[in-house]
């Protein structure tokens, strides 16, 4: 589930909740992004 939040200072942040358990943080490079780096391989699964 992909959901949103706009920071004090007016940014807008996008975060994607996927399966059950601790949760954890991702950060995908410059020239890449979540569906390459872990939804495709398998990681998020």
């Amino acid at each position: 589930m992909r959901e949103s939040f706009t920071t004090a200072d007016g940014i807008k942040l996008s975060y994607r909740v996927e399966g059950d358990g601790r949760p954890v943080v991702m950060l995908h490079g410059f020239l890449a992004n979540a569906r390459f780096n872990f939804i495709e391989p398998g990681i998020t699964a």
